[in-house]
């Protein structure tokens, strides 16, 4: 399976949650590390840019691909979910949800439904997992955010 997340360029280990970790999120609390990818590249920039101020487009952004076998065994959190599991700021369930996740280490990803996309899926790794080593980068291009995305007054 090929997934996805924009990072900065000046990080040389895309992979180590410590934004997640942190500054917390949508699926983990602050002290948790947490993965988040997309599975395509549309939903990541939207995952992207929902959590960014956009006075001007962020400079020094990569979209970085990365490759988990197709033998990783992924839980999937979508059947348990509230209603209202998708409103800003975020509930405390989902953080809930996420770090219990974490900790009982079960699975390397967790499939979650995106809240900036409808319909689409965000897969969120474990990087403390024993087989976190099996998830390789396998290319590291410049993100290309489109002018249009920030209109001057």
């Amino acid at each position: 399976m090929t997934v996805y997340r924009i990072d900065k360029e000046s990080r040389h280990n895309f992979l180590t949650g410590e934004g997640a970790r942190l500054n917390g999120g949508r699926w983990n609390s602050s002290g948790m590390a947490m993965v988040y990818t997309s599975l395509n590249r549309a939903t990541t920039y939207m995952e992207a840019l929902v959590n960014w101020t956009l006075p001007s487009l962020p400079k020094k952004r990569v979209i970085v691909q990365i490759e988990i076998p197709e033998t990783i065994v992924i839980s999937d959190l979508t059947e348990s979910l509230p209603m209202n599991w998708n409103i800003y700021p975020y509930i405390p369930f989902t953080q809930t949800c996420g770090d219990n996740w974490l900790k009982r280490c079960s699975h390397l990803c967790l499939k979650v439904p995106s809240a900036a996309v409808a319909d689409e899926w965000n897969i969120l790794i474990n990087p403390a997992h024993s087989q976190f080593k099996q998830i390789n980068v396998i290319d590291v291009k410049p993100a290309q955010f489109s002018k249009r995305l920030v209109k001057n007054p």
